[in-house]
């Protein structure tokens, strides 16, 4: 109707009026990153050595308070009370706080923060690689306006490049680093309006084999987006909602494979037997899709035709460690995200559980001395526990009192709002009356959640606060905001700058945006290596707390922003939100 029609316009105005016109100039956050790390320069020395690998752990919708959970929960899966356990994440020596938002959102999507810590620039919600000049849905204002990430970069200088996650290699996440996207849900072009084909947009799944066509590895779901339309599935061929989407006819596996050099092996495994039986010093490239959409949840996955999280990290990093000039890994633990969103706070637990087993095991297969490696999110929920439980309560079990308002118990885990949002006989449901203990089991919500306050959703709205990360390896930065990440990420031989760029980072509170370089002059490297005291043994895999643990003689961190040729290079630097493993 026109009044549908004259209001969406309403919308997509106003929608355009947040963002003022300079944040929608990819300098104006570069210049800005420059800035704060100037200032940062005068508080700070961090030393120089280069880390020549840098692996970055996306937990999608890992908030504070899911990391606190999962904590608890992988201390009570070892049968013990869980509070006191160590994540693997929690033994870096650094921790920083990020805060996230988009151009025109207070409250974050996975597609506009991932360009952010992918690609250094904000952008708005909705959008993948291309700056906030793009509106979300309308492909004709994305020309020009593309923004290249670091695996971009890093494939550039010559090093190995991987992708690896539990959702659909082509959603938001991993597709900010090789897509540029007026809309994250264009997955293939049977989910494209006519008026983007007729416009020259490309869908994702072509752009991941044609943008980057030399990433070496690329391990997660998504096989129907790379089939035509009605193909069907090889495993689940009698399933209609499996079947491939494509329409323009493209088997985009096949184009994936023929657009590899003569002479290079490139192989693509859908089953897990196939994926560790593969000989790796013998494949060159490698895509394995497991699923036609995003991966199953971990607690539900098939252990005969589903690789976990851990053994594709682990196959991802055996394949790229072939090149000696270092590789870039990203890695996703997705459905983190997937679980809060459906309020199944069970799901979203054991798959940051998971994700921070592939930190652990990643940690094992690479050193500090030579890799960066950072731990981190994109956004919170709106997921919470309380209630006085005493310790060792089961994460999802009941708070030990009733409401003082209906009198009746409640789980220590709730949500904000969501689809656990649920009347029964006029009252609140009485959890003990259902099994709370179930993996879907979706925990009670204080509202359904809407959108536009009538518009009701399917899933929980993500949540605004601010995400925890921390890294190890070659260097640390603290309090930061996404974009800093590709700035400050990792010193590359050779350089990967475009210009000068400042070497050295403060662990103040570096506010929002760090980007990749800008022109700042620096003498020949004048980045100093700096000694750092770690509480730690020379032990790969433990951090134990400085006041019980004599220290041993200072061990150096290492910083990535290096030199070539006299100047100093932040670009593919040290964009670390969150700290720095170093020597452990």
């Amino acid at each position: 109707t026109m009044k549908a029609f004259l209001l969406a316009l309403l919308a997509q105005l106003c929608s355009a009026s947040l963002v003022p016109e300079r944040e929608k100039d990819p300098e104006y956050w570069r210049q800005q990153a420059q800035e704060t790390l100037r200032d940062a320069l005068r508080l700070q020395h961090l030393n120089q050595n280069v880390a020549k690998n840098l692996i970055l752990f996306l937990g999608d919708g890992m908030g504070v308070s899911t990391v606190t959970a999962a904590r608890i929960l992988k201390g009570q899966l070892q049968h013990r009370k869980g509070e006191e356990s160590l994540l693997e994440m929690d033994k870096f020596p650094y921790v920083a706080l990020a805060k996230t938002y988009n151009t025109n959102a207070q409250v974050p999507d996975s597609a506009g923060t991932a360009t952010a810590y992918l690609c250094g620039v904000k952008a708005n919600e909705g959008t993948v690689g291309v700056s906030a000049g793009v509106t979300r849905d309308r492909c004709n204002t994305t020309k020009g306006q593309e923004v290249t990430s670091i695996l971009r970069w890093a494939k550039d200088e010559g090093k190995a490049v991987g992708i690896v996650t539990t959702t659909r290699v082509t959603h938001a996440t991993p597709s900010a680093a090789y897509a540029h996207s007026a809309n994250r849900d264009w997955y293939s072009d049977g989910e494209m309006p006519l008026d983007a084909l007729e416009g020259g947009c490309k869908d994702i799944a072509r752009q991941l084999v044609e943008n980057i066509p030399d990433i070496e590895v690329i391990l997660g779901g998504g096989r129907k987006y790379m089939f035509p339309r009605n193909t069907s599935d090889v495993e689940y061929p009698q399933e209609e909602r499996h079947r491939g989407t494509r329409l323009d006819g493209k088997d985009l596996v096949q184009a994936w494979h023929d657009a590899k050099p003569a002479g290079k092996v490139a192989k693509y495994v859908w089953h897990r037997r196939e994926l560790l039986a593969l000989n790796l010093s013998r494949v060159d490239f490698l895509l394995g899709l497991f699923e036609p959409g995003d991966m199953v949840y971990e607690l539900d996955r098939n252990n005969e035709t589903d690789p976990s999280l851990s053994e594709m990290v682990a196959v991802a990093i055996r394949m790229l460690q072939k090149n000696p000039r270092g590789f870039f890994l990203l890695v996703e633990g997705g459905r983190i995200d997937h679980g809060h969103h459906e309020g199944k706070a069970k799901q979203a637990l054991h798959e940051a559980v998971e994700l921070d087993r592939a930190v652990g095991l990643a940690g094992r297969l690479t050193s500090p001395h030579d890799t960066l490696s950072v731990v981190t999110a994109d956004h919170s929920h709106v997921f919470t526990f309380g209630g006085y439980t005493p310790r060792g309560n089961p994460i999802f079990g009941l708070a030990p009192m009733q409401s003082d308002v209906d009198r009746k118990p409640f789980t220590s885990i709730l949500y904000g709002n969501g689809p656990g949002y649920k009347i029964v006989g006029g009252e609140r449901e009485n959890v003990s009356a259902v099994d709370f203990a179930h993996a879907n089991y979706q925990a009670q919500a204080a509202c359904y959640g809407c959108v536009n306050g009538d518009a009701c959703m399917q899933w929980v709205p993500e949540g605004g606060r601010q995400p925890r990360g921390c890294a190890c390896g070659a260097l640390h930065v603290a309090a930061l905001g996404e974009p800093l990440l590709p700035s400050v990420h990792m010193q590359m031989e050779p350089c990967m700058c475009k210009q000068p760029c400042v070497c050295q980072l403060s662990p103040a509170n570096l506010g929002e945006q760090v980007l990749p370089c800008t022109d700042v002059q620096m003498p020949p490297c004048v980045c100093s290596v700096t000694q750092h005291r770690t509480a730690a043994a020379h032990s790969a895999t433990q951090m134990q707390p400085e006041s019980t643990v004599s220290p041993p003689p200072c061990q150096p961190h290492y910083l990535f922003p290096l030199s070539q040729n006299g100047r100093c290079c932040a670009k593919f630097g040290v964009c670390v939100w969150f700290g720095v493993r170093g020597n452990r």
